[in-house]
């Protein structure tokens, strides 16, 4: 049952870990997500996840019952790929988009920019 969820431990919550990787991190654009990550093996040892992720939706994308609609969806992609993650990766993914796009579509734009900011194994 673990792996159908998105559990506490991949969630990058510290505002440290966000400032590090604003600051140091790489940012990356795609047409439907923007992508910041900085790769940081050292934190990950003795921790039982391999990956922190974090995901911000913007107010411009609408009301609160769309950007966390907009959320779950993106989360989903993520729980669905997080085996192809590679390991040290602190991400902050921020989607962009505003029509309705369904889980294959956001699956896909969520790989393409991993591939693209070198995040996938």
């Amino acid at each position: 049952m673990s792996d159908f969820s998105f559990p506490e431990k991949i969630r990058l919550k510290s505002k440290k870990l966000f400032d590090l990787i604003f600051e140091k991190g790489d940012k990356k654009v795609n047409r439907h997500f923007v992508i910041w990550h900085y790769s940081f093996p050292e934190f990950f040892y003795g921790n039982d996840s391999n990956f922190k992720i974090a995901i911000m939706v913007s107010r411009k994308l609408g009301k609160a019952v769309k950007r966390n609609r907009i959320k779950r969806l993106v989360r989903e992609s993520v729980r669905l790929n997080k085996d192809k993650i590679k390991e040290g990766s602190l991400i902050i993914l921020s989607p962009r988009f505003n029509e309705n796009l369904n889980l294959e579509e956001i699956c896909k734009e969520i790989l393409d920019i991993f591939k693209k900011a070198e995040v996938l194994k």
